[in-house]
């Protein structure tokens, strides 16, 4: 199959589907039951020809790092690596206030050792959000999850498309069809 993934704020997104409705092919979809799925900052894929499972697969392989914001929760530990900074000596003062052991070496900050500065379900604070911009670090990983499809003119959760495999519905769809032929 073959689709396209649409991604931005939620009022980008549903201007894009009034819009350009018949260019989607949402002609079948009141546009009233998408708007409650639309929240924050949001990726539809528009697929054609494609098993559910697919579309799962492709949602799930979708990753991209960001920047750290102050007063996010962690999800996983974000950490500074050991090496050249590239910033000159005048802020090494910046890495002891996090803890983070540095050293001069050629006219340039270097961290002696990696550093967890925020664990897992930690909340990165405002320093720490100064400490990864100052070093250019894009710690945060952002993965899609699929949340509901539209199928047919309606909406499915999109607990199916990751419960749900292709050989799994096969497989019961073969035993379902052998139980009826027995009958």
């Amino acid at each position: 199959g073959r689709g396209f993934l649409l991604l931005g704020k939620n009022t980008t997104i549903r201007s894009i589907l009034h819009r350009h409705r018949n260019d989607l092919d949402l002609q079948h979809v009141p546009i009233s039951n998408l708007v409650p799925l639309i929240s924050g900052k949001i990726g539809l894929v528009f697929v054609e020809d494609s098993d559910p499972s697919d579309v799962q697969d492709i949602v799930v392989g979708v990753t991209a790092m960001t920047r750290a914001r102050a007063g996010k929760v962690a999800q996983s530990p974000l950490m500074v690596r050991a090496g050249c900074t590239g910033l000159e000596p005048a802020r090494t003062s910046f890495f002891s206030a996090m803890n983070v052991s540095t050293r001069i070496q050629r006219g340039i900050i270097q961290i002696e050792s990696d550093v967890v500065i925020v664990p897992e379900g930690g909340t990165v604070c405002a320093t720490a959000e100064k400490l990864f911009n100052n070093l250019g670090v894009f710690p945060v990983v952002v993965r899609l999850e699929c949340v509901a499809g539209v199928e047919e003119g309606r909406i499915v959760d999109g607990r199916v498309y990751r419960d749900v495999k292709t050989v799994d519905l096969r497989s019961k769809m073969r035993g379902a069809a052998r139980m009826v032929a027995h009958v």
